[in-house]
């Protein structure tokens, strides 16, 4: 079944298919394919003609998405679906229906079959009435849920639940794992974690493992760092510490050591610790915790490069001109001894003439400055593109709540540890490019054209002039950027155009990095947090350090590589969109404290049923038109709403004042209403 779905999947573009291409596509014989299109054929889903396989006109292949009206109706692209004839499908499937012409539409339609789930499992709170034991589910769904074992949990139990059979008016499930219960206090998070399918915890086996670990640091083989002036500069309350710094100048040449903690000491291929981690494939951030991708026995301990403890190190050795230019390099394994834990902070402050250090680090500090700012000049010249980005820092009570939002304030010592870690990363891309190694490569592609011209289109209606769209590098992007940097707007095409770009990603073929500038470009600098960077650090030893049997090593990396890089990959994401939802989860807990408040705020977007707006501390909400006492009307082309009764016009970039009506918190929904002044 899944095989033929996977096979109509490829007709969801409409597009024909010769014979030739259907056995690549599948890797499949020619005999395979025809019988196995030919039953398709045979039930006319496909027809076969001018020797190619191609959809029936009156088919579609799509993803529905399913609407509350008097009871659910689905729609896929512009075509209605019959509620009577939804079949077993869900929001956000991807399914096969039959079009027919309709009086009141332009097609109405039917659910042949579904081709692909959205999702198999569902979080669901286990609720008992009298000898009545049933599962309420925790989002909207249109089938309810059954299952046949509850496994003695309580009322009020949350639970994950896996469908097994889809039947026309109910869902049968399994019960998978156990959640927690709405009485606890982080339970919304726990949920958010949950449906998100990221592991919370690490497997017992690899607890035992970490906890097992020696912490006898041996020096044979390594080259020993432990009398140079090594730093780390990070945040204040920062545990997994895996990177440091020492820098020296002398006879017009910068010296500067690069200090990673080599995880894969004691991360080993196959071990429990190892599956653990590919597994997480990355560390958690979140607004009130860490979930770190190793145990905390290693995350904040043997592998944290903490203040005056030996530690084992990955180290680049790297020798610059007086303008920033590499001259060379070495990459060794060493045993380091961190001298001097900095804040990022504390060097700011410094830089600002407001705290004083040891000589010899301000000294240092002042020449990685100073190094710092060349690399930027370069990387600029390059065309890296710098987004302006606002990043806040919720400051929690001892109830996890939060009671204080700030703006996080980037300035020269984040710089410096941003430059120097690109720097790592490109000399360690390149190094394994140039040898034409097996590798795990960051990459950011070319950004959609048809994406950025629909972009410039909206842009050119509001009167601002963007590049051309067919000399569309880096370097024009950042230039457009610097022009448009004290437009009202700024903030707004700065999210924009960030939202245009494609998303970084890890890959086995090395594409280059778009918005960095970079032709090669690899994640080496953060192993106690990345899978993709520990990975690294054990493909530098077996591939280069220690390249005995290199072929056969090879090869057995070129098999796995593309695993490793979509796991890699798909964690990130996860974990990126955990940590957004928490954020929304807890500001709009956070904004039920300021009900009926009025704020001032600023028009960041607008679409034909509201506003929306950003107030205090970079919280954006949402001003319905339908909660308004006049009449508004949408200007679609120039993204303004006029107020038919005042005749005052609302645009991008306004500042206004609105009042706080409602909060919802189950939804993440903060609603304003504008306030006349």
């Amino acid at each position: 079944m899944k095989e033929k779905n996977n096979c109509l999947l490829l007709f969801q573009t409409r597009r024909s298919y010769l014979m030739e291409e259907l056995t690549e596509e599948l890797n499949k014989t020619a005999a395979q394919v025809e019988a196995l299109f030919n039953v398709f054929v045979g039930k006319n889903i496909l027809r076969y003609k001018n020797n190619k396989y191609q959809l029936r006109k009156n088919l579609t292949i799509g993803k529905i998405n399913i609407i509350k009206r008097d009871s659910y109706l689905g729609f896929v692209d512009d075509i209605a679906v019959d509620k009577r004839k939804l079949k077993t499908a869900l929001d956000g499937d991807i399914v096969l229906i039959e079009r027919k012409k309709a009086f009141n539409y332009p097609y109405f339609a039917s659910v042949v079959e579904v081709l692909k789930r959205n999702k198999e499992e569902y979080l669901c709170e286990v609720k008992k009435v009298k000898n009545k034991t049933f599962l309420v589910v925790k989002e909207e769904l249109r089938l309810p849920i059954k299952v046949n074992n509850y496994d003695n949990h309580l009322d009020g139990d949350i639970v994950k639940v896996k469908v097994v059979n889809y039947y026309k008016n109910y869902l049968e499930a399994e019960i998978v794992s156990y959640v927690g219960h709405v009485t606890d206090p982080d339970i919304e998070i726990l949920m958010i974690i949950a449906s998100h399918d990221f592991p919370l915890k690490d497997s017992p086996e690899a607890l035992k493992e970490a906890d097992n670990l020696s912490d006898l640091i041996e020096t044979e083989g390594r080259l020993v760092l432990k009398e140079d002036d090594i730093i780390t500069i990070d945040g204040a309350d920062a545990k997994d510490l895996d990177d440091a710094i020492s820098l020296k100048k002398a006879a017009g040449f910068y010296y500067l050591n690069i200090h990673i903690a080599d995880v894969s000491h004691y991360v080993r291929a196959g071990s429990e610790l190892d599956k653990s981690a590919f597994n997480k494939a990355t560390s958690a951030y979140l607004a009130d915790r860490v979930i770190p991708m190793l145990p905390r026995r290693l995350a904040n301990d043997l592998c944290s490069l903490t203040e005056n403890k030996a530690r084992y190190g990955f180290s680049l050795l790297i020798k610059l001109s007086e303008d920033a230019k590499i001259v060379d390099y070495q990459i060794k394994e060493t045993v380091i001894v961190v001298k001097k834990r900095l804040t990022y902070q504390e060097v700011n402050d410094f830089f600002a003439n407001k705290g004083r250090l040891s000589p010899q680090y301000e000294k240092m500090l002042t020449n990685m400055k100073e190094l710092s700012e060349k690399l930027s000049v370069l990387r600029k010249r390059a065309g890296m593109i710098e987004f302006k980005s606002k990043e806040y820092q919720y400051l929690l009570n001892d109830k996890n709540e939060i009671i204080e939002i700030k703006l996080k304030k980037s300035g020269a010592s984040e710089k410096i540890i941003e430059n120097f870690m690109i720097l790592a990363n490109e000399i360690v891309g390149s190094h394994f490019f140039n040898l034409s190694l097996p590798a795990i490569y960051r990459v950011h592609e070319k950004p959609d054209l048809e994406k950025i011209n629909n972009l410039f289109l909206e842009l050119n209606k509001l009167k601002i002039k963007t590049p051309r769209i067919n000399h569309l590098t880096p370097l024009a992007l950042q230039s457009f950027l610097e022009e448009v940097k004290d437009h009202p707007l700024s903030d707004y095409i700065n999210d924009l155009l960030l939202k245009s770009m494609a998303k970084a990603k890890y890959s086995e073929i090395n594409k280059g990095h778009y918005g960095l500038a970079l032709n090669n470009y690899s994640h080496f600098t953060a192993p106690i947090r990345r899978y993709s960077d520990l990975f690294l650090h054990r493909l530098i030893k077996e591939l280069i350090l220690y390249p005995r049997e290199l072929n056969k090593k090879i090869n057995h990396y070129q098999t796995i590589l593309k695993a490793i890089c979509q796991q890699a990959s798909l964690m990130e994401v996860k974990a990126e969109t955990i940590s957004r939802e928490v954020d929304k989860y807890m500001v709009t807990k956070y904004m039920q404290n300021f009900l009926n408040e009025e704020f001032e705020g600023v028009i960041t977007g607008m679409i034909k049923s509201g506003i929306f707006v950003t107030v205090k501390d970079g919280i954006e909400g949402f001003i319905p038109f339908r909660l308004l006492n006049s009449y508004y009307s949408f200007d679609e082309k120039t993204l303004t709403a006029i107020n038919e009764t005042t005749k005052k016009t609302y645009q991008l970039s306004n500042r206004i004042s609105v009042k706080l009506v409602e909060v919802n918190v189950s939804l993440r929904q903060i609603t304003f209403v504008l306030v006349d002044k």
